[in-house]
């Protein structure tokens, strides 16, 4: 079969060289290319660390993602913010300021067990997210 694809591309007047080094051209670029991509997702992932919850390797926005209460979006949104908030305030890290959190008058107290297991970066940032998710229940009506 190789000899007769051969004799094709001799009657065809297929330079066999020159198509190879293309073909290696092309290959190099491609491979970059996928390179390039896996190199984001990577960054990606190291931004997102995991906990193990229940056989499961969530990061913490996917772990409040399946916990969420399509009937109540602005009673979920605002749970995990006091929680998270808590967490943060427990830890005697800055707590975003959008949040407009303040302790209660015996502290802050967090619902969530788990929570303690993530980076303070991550609770920062899945704060932030969440905030603006709650700024929109609210531009839509679904705050109460």
């Amino acid at each position: 079969m190789e000899e007769l694809l051969r004799e094709i591309a001799r009657a065809l007047k297929w330079d066999e060289d020159e198509d190879a080094d293309d073909l290696r051209e092309f290959q190099a670029v491609r491979d970059e290319e996928a390179e390039r991509w896996i190199d984001r997702a990577r960054k990606l992932l190291e931004v997102k660390s995991s906990i193990f919850v229940e056989g499961f390797d969530f990061n913490l926005l996917s772990w409040a993602r399946e916990d969420r209460d399509p009937g109540d979006p602005w009673g979920w949104v605002m749970s995990w913010l006091f929680d998270i908030a808590g967490e943060l305030a427990l830890r005697g890290e800055e707590v975003p300021p959008e949040l407009e959190y303040h302790p209660g008058l015996f502290g802050a107290e967090v619902q969530r067990q788990g929570l303690d297991e993530f980076p303070t970066e991550e609770l920062q940032r899945a704060a932030r997210i969440l905030h603006r998710y709650a700024l929109l229940c609210q531009h839509f009506g679904r705050d109460y």
